[in-house]
């Protein structure tokens, strides 16, 4: 299936490259990622990411990305201060679906 990596911790669903945009005095900051996904035998035929506070429960919503789903495909969200965790979901062309759950992005504002 595919293959996600954060700060070269390989898990299995994309790569997941992380800028934090540090501003002073923001409430929300912006994150930015990048995830690449691939499947060497039937291929990607859906891919989604949400953010959690927990690596336990789900995020109550996903977003879908379309388009060529093996490219390196950058996402930015704007999110208060706070532990985040990016949750993947990726199906092949034979349904198998693989999830995973990234390491923590603490997103904090560099005064506190």
């Amino acid at each position: 299936m595919a293959q996600i990596s954060s700060q070269s911790e390989q898990i299995e669903t994309g790569t997941v490259e992380t800028i934090v945009v540090e501003k002073y005095l923001q409430k929300e900051l912006e994150v930015s990622t990048v995830i690449t996904a691939s499947d060497n035998m039937s291929g990607i035929s859906e891919l989604k990411y949400g953010w959690s506070n927990s690596k336990n429960e789900q995020p109550n919503e996903y977003t879908n990305v379309d388009g060529i789903l093996t490219s390196p495909i950058k996402i930015r969200k704007m999110l208060p201060q706070g532990i985040y965790y990016l949750w993947i979901i990726s199906a092949d062309g034979v349904a198998n679906v693989s999830e995973t759950v990234s390491g923590a992005f603490i997103i904090k504002s560099p005064k506190n």
